[in-house]
């Protein structure tokens, strides 16, 4: 017979670090996703209204990938950061 306070302990550590993965997980989502496809559509309308073709384009994916790589390095060094505090 298992005691429902052993399982409910390993439940507990188990939810714990599958929440903080989970944030982890979304936060690098949205570094990654949000400058790089919000500014290949920007690009895109902006090669729509001026009439230029693939210039604004290449110029949001390039803009986007640069600004992901560095909001996600930042966020890797804070988790370094408080991986060192404990």
């Amino acid at each position: 017979m298992v005691k429902e306070t052993d399982i409910s302990a390993n439940d507990t550590g188990d939810s714990g670090a599958m929440m903080i993965l989970a944030r982890t997980m979304i936060g690098t989502m949205w570094r990654m996703f949000l400058p790089t496809i919000g500014l290949t559509l920007l690009g895109l309308w902006l090669d729509n209204a001026s009439g230029i073709k693939m210039r604004w384009l290449l110029a949001g994916i390039i803009s986007g990938a640069i600004i992901s790589v560095i909001l996600v390095a930042l966020q890797i060094a804070k988790i370094k950061q408080q991986e060192l505090k404990k």
